[in-house]
This record gives structure tokens, C-alpha cells and sequence, in this order.
């Protein structure tokens, strides 16, 4: 979220609203890139040079995983780069490379998981963690490249600074909810290893993973097949059609899952 600055939703907005206008393409891309570009760089100089800091603060003062948070910093480009390809792809109206996207990237994820704890155990399972989603990052080149040549959308010339402002709105939204997510996150994780145990809160952690994963579900339909369509809604009539889809195809099925994850 901070990588990108809370744009991916915003990207996918106006990539699927001017998805013919290729002279807002290539300053829109432009623009996200550089911004991004100069945050990661901020981003990665921080966590390196406050990594014993970071170490402490999140895994407490009984483990040091200073090298993970280091590795951390150097695969964060890879990461933030694929989340901006998706999106872009997203907004072109490309919903199956998206979906394609996901299951290669997290079925190449399952067995560099699996092997990483095999071999490394602990370590293994963190360096996972933060390599994982890099996978992502040559899977979504692979298939943005069948979609449009990146390379010639993007140009420090063509960027332009008032096109920041509209994706400002995107980017507080996110970036405050990621934020104060976090930081709520870590305190109460805390709070029950001080006052139970790690064990305890092992078994919270695998509960909020699990909560987090079935709304993952829906986030997930939202953002990559009804946020294009919705963007692409040029009347009232149209926006009510999509909600209406939405509510019809999409809420039983979460609520029917809600259930059975509560029951099971």
C-alpha cells in the first residue's frame, strides 16, 4: 500500500476510463511510475537504515530478523512494480491475465514456500513472507507485455504533476487504512504475547490470516472485474446495473461462505 502509494484503485479508474486516449496513457503511466519510483527509494533507504529498529519493533526483542527486513527492501521495487502492472492490465479490461496472473504467481508462492521452510525452517517461512509477492512481478511482465509495450508508455518527459492531485483521494484513503491498520495490528499482537503468550497469539494470527484471506475473496472480485466496469459507467442507469449485478451474483455466495466459515 505505501510502495504504491494507494494508487492501484485509481489506476485501474482512469486506465479504464481513457483506455483509447494513448497521449493520457503515456503521461498517466509516466506519472504513477515516477511517483512511485521516488517513494520506493525513500522507502528502501528508511527500512535499511532503520532495520535493527524495524526488527525490534515487530518481532520483539527475543529475535532479530534484521536480514529479512533487508531482503525486504531490495525485492519491495519488484513488488510495487507488479502491483502497478495488474492494475494497468486491470484497467484495460484484461480480467482473465489478471486472474491468470494470481494463480501462477501463488502457485509458484505454494512450492517456494514450502521448500524455504523445508530447508530454513523459521527463516525460511519469513523469507517467504517477502519474496513471494516479487514472484508476481515476472508473471505480470510476461503478460502485460502481450497487452501493450510498457517500455513506450513510460518517460520522464511526459510526466505530469497535476494528475497526482485526483489520485491523491486514492492514496489518503489507503494509505491512512494501511497506516492505522498496521500499527493497530502489531500493538495487539503484542498485547497478547505480554499478557498470554506467544502460543495464544500464534492462534490469533492463524485466525485474523484466515479472516483476512475469505475477505480477500471479495476485495478481490471487486477491484478486478466490477471496479473497470464501474469506471466505464457513463449514466446513473448503467452505475445502478453494475450494483445490481454485484448484489445478485456476488453477496449470496459471500454470505452462504460467511456461514460455513464460522460453522467449520
Amino acid at each position: 500500500g505505501v510502495a504504491t502509494l494507494g494508487f492501484t484503485n485509481g489506476i485501474v479508474k482512469y486506465i479504464a476510463e481513457h483506455e483509447k486516449d494513448k497521449e493520457y496513457l503515456k503521461r498517466f503511466i509516466s506519472t504513477i511510475f515516477v511517483s512511485i519510483f521516488f517513494m520506493i527509494t525513500v522507502l528502501c533507504i528508511f527500512i535499511y537504515v532503520f532495520a535493527s529498529t524495524l526488527s525490534h519493533y515487530i518481532f520483539g526483542v527475543n529475535f532479530q530478523f534484521v536480514d529479512i527486513l533487508i531482503i525486504f527492501g531490495l525485492v519491495l521495487p519488484l513488488y510495487a512494480t507488479s502491483q502497478i502492472i495488474i492494475s494497468i492490465i486491470n484497467g484495460l479490461g484484461a480480467f482473465k491475465k489478471v486472474i491468470y496472473i494470481n494463480i501462477i504467481g501463488n502457485l509458484l508462492g505454494l512450492i517456494i514456500t514450502v521448500g524455504l521452510i523445508y530447508y530454513y525452517k523459521t527463516f525460511g517461512a519469513l523469507l517467504a513472507v517477502v519474496l513471494i509477492p516479487s514472484v508476481l512481478f515476472f508473471v505480470s511482465v510476461f503478460f502485460i507485455q502481450k497487452k501493450i509495450n510498457l517500455a513506450q508508455f513510460i518517460s520522464l518527459k511526459s510526466f505530469d504533476f497535476s494528475l497526482l492531485k485526483p489520485m491523491s483521494e486514492y492514496s489518503l484513503m489507503t494509505l491512512v487504512s494501511v497506516v492505522l491498520g498496521s500499527t493497530v495490528y502489531l500493538n495487539i499482537r503484542k498485547i497478547i504475547i505480554e499478557t498470554l503468550d506467544i502460543k495464544q497469539a500464534g492462534y490469533w494470527e492463524a485466525l485474523s490470516r484466515i479472516s483476512n484471506y475469505y475477505f480477500l475473496f471479495l476485495t478481490t472480485i471487486l477491484t478486478v472485474y466490477f471496479l473497470p466496469k464501474l469506471s466505464k459507467s457513463n449514466s446513473n442507469k448503467e452505475t445502478k446495473s453494475v450494483f445490481l449485478s454485484y448484489y445478485k451474483e456476488i453477496f449470496p455466495f459471500f454470505f452462504i461462505g460467511l456461514i460455513l466459515v464460522f460453522v467449520l
